[in-house]
């Protein structure tokens, strides 16, 4: 992410939502960097991680120079934040306990009956530092984790004799680290056929592209990926697939319980 894997900041590793921000200096695994926002982003540099992309802490130093805390009065005085003596640089340091990860949303695919619903999990991931994704427990929906509501999912991509309003998203339930989405039974047509095939729901992460790099569905968002390898980032999608009874198999229906 922001490892060079030899001690140094990745350059293009932070940015600022500001026109005057910039790197002061950077190297030795320290990085010095300017912005009047004072809102600090880390962003994604790979599309799909790799070894510098594990869990790291940072610690930072937040400073305002002592000319942005000194007022000039007319008469030549200077008055500043501190009592007596030069105006000094206010420096909070050390500032810790921040993990940065890198993410991603990951949506099962599911198959079920067309006579009950259907759910599928959303698990939120980041690349540990065994090389792997695994579930982040700590997003637990609660301060600053994760919001996943029903009405962010769309529904697409109909096959099969499943046609859109024939399933929704009935509800989310959310823990540590994944969510479950529910999907209505999509039933019986007015002839008695099984409305079965197949929809591709898809959690709509970043639904402004307009400052994506073209071809990009999904830019912005921490859970964005590439899913596909084709070097653009999407927003996290699965395949939900309702059957209809089976005239020749002796299992009717099997379904997968999740807790």
């Amino acid at each position: 992410m922001c490892l060079d894997g030899a001690g140094g900041v990745v350059p293009g590793c932070f940015s600022a939502v500001a026109d005057s921000a910039g790197w002061l200096s950077r190297g030795a695994g320290v990085g010095r960097y300017s912005t009047l926002s004072h809102d600090l982003k880390i962003a994604k540099l790979n599309d799909q991680p790799d070894g510098g992309d594990v869990p790291w802490s940072p610690l930072v130093d937040y400073t305002i120079e002592a000319a942005q805390l000194t007022v000039n009065e007319t008469n030549g005085d200077q008055i500043c934040y501190q009592d007596a003596g030069a105006c000094a640089d206010y420096v909070i340091d050390d500032i810790s306990g921040v993990d940065l990860r890198y993410g991603r949303g990951w949506i099962d695919n599911g198959y079920g009956s067309v006579q009950t619903p259907l759910i599928l999990p959303l698990r939120l991931q980041y690349w540990n530092s065994a090389g792997s994704f695994v579930n982040n427990v700590e997003d637990n929906d609660a301060c600053l984790g994760t919001m996943v509501v029903d009405s962010d999912f769309q529904l697409s991509q109909y096959i099969g004799n499943l046609d859109a309003g024939e399933t929704s998203v009935a509800g989310v339930a959310s823990s540590a680290g994944y969510s479950l989405v529910s999907l209505s039974a999509p039933g019986y047509d007015a002839s008695d056929n099984p409305n079965d095939g197949r929809v591709t729901l898809t959690w709509m992460l970043d639904t402004d592209t307009s400052d994506n790099t073209p071809g990009e569905e999904c830019g912005e968002h921490w859970l964005c990926y590439d899913y596909n390898g084709d070097g653009f980032r999407e927003n996290p999608s699965g395949v939900a697939i309702f059957g209809g009874q089976s005239d020749d198999r002796p299992v009717l229906f099997l379904k997968e319980s999740y807790r």
